[in-house]
Order: structure tokens, then C-alpha cells, then sequence
């Protein structure tokens, strides 16, 4: 730690070298009442406590008073299941070169605004490389800033086997892409904060499909959700 430094003060101040993942969580009591924060800096979780209200830090975005449903939301998605998250780094894609046909019908099938078919069902035997096509068109679109959530499901990992975390997921990646959903999906969450916990087909409406129709948000081209590895979901 601190190899080849100089000029460092480090009075009343202590120190922890990190070589994987660390959890620190702390607290602090203001005139009796606890709060609590949580930051996350890549494979670093921080959780402190301080102040009298939650804040739930978001994409870059603050809340700045108590918000229940979506500190409920943030901590019921799972951010391992990402097409670009580090966990899945380095993920299998097509080589180039390969899948060209298959690919192509897949980018005719998105870039086609009057396509009536809005769910595109991709099926074959395990190890036929399912997986990779999705994660490179998952790749394609976000380079296009056109991707506007993943998900991909594996038995290997227990958060992202089960089903409960995949509309959480795919709802804080849309506060990101298009943030006009906010405010809908804000009020959904303030109504009732235990939306998160509820059956698949209640999150699927109260976070993904009214926030999305109540919304402003449009799009000059279609943008694409991506789920993989749905025959590995519990």
C-alpha cells in the first residue's frame, strides 16, 4: 500500500487495502434518528448512515427526501445481470465473421419502426450459442445509444436465476435511458412502495408499462430490451 509515496499526512486516519470486493457499512445517530445511504463505486459497496432522510444515490441522480419505493426498488434489482456489467466480464459474443445471417435479420427486425411483432423470441438447444448473439446485439445497440435495458438470467449466479429481480432491473436501467419516465414511475413507488415485492405481472405494469405510457418520453428510432437465458430463470 502506498508504494513510492511521499508528503502524506495520514494523522488520526485509518487505512484498509482492498485486494477484492469490500463491504463497509457504518452508522451514525442524528438527534436519535438513523438514516441511511448507499453509494456504489464499481465492485465497492459503502453503506453510511447520517442526517434525518434516506438517500437513495442513482444513476448520478439525489433524492433529496425520503423515498421508500425506490430505495425498495434500487436494492430489489440486480445490477450483476447487466449486458456490460463487470461480474459477467468477459462476456461470450459472436466472433467476427460469424452469425452474419442470423444478425443481420435480428438488426432488420429492430430498425423496422412499422415491425408489428414487438417481442422477438429467440429459441435453439443449449450451447448453440444463444447467449452470445444477445450479448452482441445487446453490445450493437447500446453503441448506438439505443439499447434501453438487459437482462441476463444464469443458473450460476442466485440473484440472477430468479425472476423477482428482472422488472426492478430493467426499470432502474430506464430511469437512466429516459429519464422523462421519472416522474411516473416516482409516484407509482411513493404510492406504494412495495411494488418490488410483488407477483411478475404487477411490476411488469406499475413499473414498466403505465410509467412508460404516462410518460412523455419518445423515440426517433426503436430501441430495444434485451433478456437472455429465460430457460435459467427459477
Amino acid at each position: 500500500m502506498f508504494n513510492n509515496a511521499s508528503n502524506i499526512d495520514a494523522s488520526h486516519s485509518t487505512f484498509s487495502e482492498v485486494h477484492r470486493d469490500q463491504y463497509v457499512y457504518s452508522t451514525t445517530r442524528a438527534q436519535g434518528n438513523l438514516s441511511i445511504n448507499t453509494i456504489v463505486h464499481g465492485n465497492q459497496v459503502f453503506q453510511s448512515s447520517f442526517g434525518e432522510n434516506p438517500w437513495l444515490f442513482i444513476a448520478g441522480r439525489t433524492d433529496l427526501k425520503p423515498r421508500e419505493g425506490l430505495e425498495n426498488l434500487y436494492r430489489a434489482h440486480v445490477p450483476s445481470a447487466a449486458f456490460d456489467s463487470v461480474d459477467r466480464h468477459p462476456a461470450p459474443s459472436c466472433l467476427p465473421g460469424t452469425r452474419l445471417e442470423l444478425l443481420a435479420h435480428l438488426t432488420d427486425w429492430v430498425d423496422n419502426p412499422s415491425c408489428d411483432q414487438p417481442v422477438c423470441w429467440l429459441s435453439g438447444p443449449a450451447g448453440s450459442g444463444k447467449s452470445a448473439i444477445a450479448q452482441s446485439v445487446a453490445e450493437k445497440y447500446a453503441s448506438r445509444r439505443r439499447l434501453a435495458a438487459s437482462f441476463f438470467f444464469s443458473r450460476k449466479e442466485i440473484s440472477r436465476r430468479k425472476a423477482q429481480g428482472l422488472f426492478p432491473t430493467l426499470a432502474c436501467q430506464l430511469l437512466v435511458f429516459a429519464p422523462s419516465i421519472r416522474p411516473a414511475l416516482l409516484d407509482a413507488l411513493d404510492t406504494d412502495a412495495t411494488i418490488p415485492t410483488k407477483v411478475l405481472t404487477e411490476q411488469a405494469r406499475r413499473l414498466l408499462q403505465e410509467p412508460i405510457v404516462s410518460s412523455t418520453c419518445s423515440f426517433p428510432e426503436p430501441v430495444l430490451i434485451v433478456v437472455d437465458s429465460l430457460d435459467e430463470c427459477d
